[in-house]
Parts: C-alpha cells; sequence; structure tokens
C-alpha cells in the first residue's frame, strides 16, 4: 500500500520543471561570497568561535585592515558600490517601503556596482539576506521595494528581508487601528517567524544537496516554496528520502522509478507500516501535505489502482552511494 500511495502522490504532484544543469569546476571562475557584518572591525573578527567562517577565510582571502559602517544602508552602499556613502546622501538606514527623495535617497540606476563588475566577468550573482538600500525605478507589475537588488546587477535575491515584512504588516493591518491592529501585526509577525524557521533550514540543505551531486543550486527549478521533482521534495527531504528506484545509480525526482521509490521511503521514514488503520494512514500522509482534501484524493488514487492493477503494486526501492539528483525532467 505504501508503493500504491507513492505512486498516487507522484500521479497527484507531476509537474514540469526544468533540470537541475551540472557546473563543471575546470570551466567555472572562482567562487566570490562576500559575507556583510555591520558595525565590524578587523580587530573583533575571532573573539567568538566561528569556525565555518575561519575556513572560508582559510581557503579564501583574508582582510586585516577594515571596518564596516555602524548601520545597515551605508554599509551595503560602500561595499556595493565603492563609493562613500555620504556622498551620495546615505549617512543613515534608507526606508525601504518609501519612495526616492532628497531625504530618502537611493542608489540611481546607473550606478556602477560590485554584481555589475562579477557580471562582465561571467560571473552569476546572487544576495542572500536584506537589501536595505531603497527601491528601484517603477516597473509594471512589480513592487519597486522588491526588485531593487535586480535592478543593480544580482540575478537572484533570496531574502527575509524587514522591508517585506514591514510591508506585509502595513498590508495586513490597512484600516485597522488600536488592539486589533496589534493582534494581527503580532499574527503577522509570528507568521513570519514560522516561515524562517521553515525554509531558511531548506535553504541549507538545498546548499548541501548541490555541494553532494556537483550541481548549480541556481540550476535547480522549482516551485515558489522550492519544492521540486514528481513527488515536490523539498531539499531537505531529498537529503533524506530519495531513493534509486531503478538501478541507475542516480536519483533523478523527474523519473517514474525514482519519484515514486522516494516517495515511499518518505511514507515509511514517517511511521507507514502494513496493516494501518486509516486514521493511522491519514497521520502519515498528513507530516507530507497539511490537507484533508488532498489526503483523501491520495488514499482514492490508492485504492483505485489497487482494484484495477492488483499485481503492479511492488517497486524495487534501493538506496545507492552518493546517487544523483539527475539533470532532466522526464
Amino acid at each position: 500500500m505504501a508503493q500504491l500511495l507513492a505512486t498516487s502522490l507522484a500521479l497527484a504532484l507531476v509537474v514540469e520543471l526544468a533540470g537541475a544543469g551540472v557546473v563543471h569546476a575546470e570551466e567555472a571562475p572562482p567562487d566570490v561570497l562576500i559575507v556583510l557584518a555591520d558595525d565590524l572591525d578587523w580587530v573583533e573578527v575571532g573573539e567568538s568561535p566561528t569556525p565555518s567562517i575561519d575556513a572560508l577565510a582559510r581557503e579564501g582571502v583574508t582582510l586585516r585592515q577594515f571596518i564596516g559602517m555602524p548601520v545597515c544602508s551605508p554599509a551595503r552602499h560602500a561595499l556595493l558600490f565603492g563609493r562613500w556613502p555620504r556622498r551620495d546622501g546615505v549617512g543613515g538606514n534608507v526606508n525601504s517601503h518609501a519612495p526616492p527623495s532628497a531625504r530618502n535617497p537611493t542608489p540611481a540606476a546607473d550606478l556602477f556596482s560590485l554584481p555589475k563588475l562579477l557580471k562582465t566577468r561571467g560571473y552569476h550573482t546572487a544576495l542572500v539576506g536584506k537589501w536595505h538600500l531603497g527601491q528601484a525605478a517603477a516597473t509594471e507589475g512589480a513592487d519597486p521595494a522588491l526588485t531593487a537588488p535586480l535592478a543593480h546587477g544580482f540575478d537572484h535575491w533570496l531574502a527575509g528581508s524587514p522591508a517585506n515584512l514591514r510591508l506585509n504588516v502595513a498590508r495586513h493591518t490597512r484600516g485597522l487601528s488600536g488592539e486589533r491592529a496589534r493582534r494581527v501585526e503580532a499574527r503577522v509577525r509570528e507568521r513570519a517567524r514560522q516561515l524562517d524557521a521553515t525554509f531558511y533550514p531548506e535553504v541549507l540543505a538545498l546548499f548541501r544537496l548541490a555541494e553532494r551531486q556537483g550541481i548549480d543550486p541556481l540550476g535547480i527549478r522549482g516551485s515558489a516554496s522550492g519544492a521540486f521533482g514528481w513527488p515536490q521534495f523539498l531539499p531537505s527531504s531529498f537529503l533524506r528520502f530519495a531513493v534509486d528506484g531503478n538501478g541507475d545509480r542516480q536519483v533523478s525526482l523527474y523519473d517514474p522509478a525514482d519519484a515514486v521509490a522516494s516517495a515511499a521511503n518518505y511514507l515509511a521514514g514517517h511511521g507507514w507500516r502494513s496493516e494501518m488503520t486509516r486514521s493511522g494512514q491519514r497521520k502519515v500522509i498528513w507530516a507530507y501535505n497539511h490537507s484533508d482534501a488532498y489526503i483523501d484524493t491520495v488514499l482514492s488514487l490508492a485504492e483505485g489502482i489497487e482494484r484495477t492493477h492488483p499485481s503492479d503494486v511492488s517497486v524495487a526501492a534501493r538506496v545507492d552511494d552518493e546517487p544523483r539528483i539527475g539533470t532532466a525532467a522526464r
């Protein structure tokens, strides 16, 4: 029955997604990773144990004379544009959800930036974290507060930006006042904390997955929530439950055999056993998708497959050493 449910999960979640592209190390320029912390100078580094950062420094470049600006916007402006922030009017923090003005300056669109320079050398660029340098020029159909990094040379932006939270608070409390507004704001902020706790580990898992499989993390195409493949696994689920279902020593969640075997492995890992009660079955599938309607659909599909194809109920699932994610949707 677990295999039948896995088949139903795969059938119910088929999506047409691009596969992961493989990056060959000998063809790629050296990676460049810059970690920015506000109000930090070189003598303060090393006061607390930071083994991962220390390893990056040993394998890269260590700067021994530097100081970060004391607040967010000037620090980012100086690093990205190589200019003294006050020269461009950025003496303090920029209001990211207010339009540009003389008192709320934002970088000019034609200002040359570090990511633009890297792109001329063939790099793909990404910003992880908040922008906090204001809005971009108005773009039709887009929120200017959320498109500014792309306008200044970044190909990708992944952030739980304070600007995003402020915009959501303002949107949900519009027209409210007093205690009701405070309750709604508290719920919005709590939801933001829940989302951060849910998806930040998935970002880390994505990088681990990419490193293990030797692929470009930006080449993995998935849903807006970060799920990919027929069973729509999040990166952490791939690391824990993806298996080789057809014996080719690769794991592609776009391959039916691998997708079904991986979904079955997920169910087994969450407590699926033979001869379970219907309530037990529902509890296991609930771990996969918190939707009663979805669970009803999956169980109905599984029962239908069992009735019409009683001999087609087993899937050989085997875990091989260092399985590959696969390179194409199939």
